[in-house]
């Protein structure tokens, strides 16, 4: 899994639960069997996931949650007439 960076957001689904705001922290194998430790940032929880129940992961896009979808007329509502 050469998904994981040092920087960035992760959300995964594992065994149909979806978990979200993690943070890479290391994977090892342990007897053969390939596990995943990430971080929740939120809550502060470290959880360790076992590589083949996870049926998928990818990096969050954080600035579509941080920045309004509709910012509609924003100049337009602070208009001041000069006459």
């Amino acid at each position: 899994m050469t998904i994981f960076s040092d920087r960035g957001y992760y959300e995964m689904n594992f065994n149909n639960i979806q978990y979200r705001y993690l943070q890479f922290i290391r994977m090892d194998t342990i007897c053969e069997i390939l596990y995943v430790t990430m971080k929740n940032v939120l809550t502060g929880e470290m959880l360790t996931f076992e590589h083949k129940d996870i049926n998928w992961i990818r990096k969050m896009n954080l600035s579509s949650e941080l920045v309004p979808v509709h910012i509609v007329g924003i100049a337009q509502t602070h208009q001041h007439s000069l006459y």
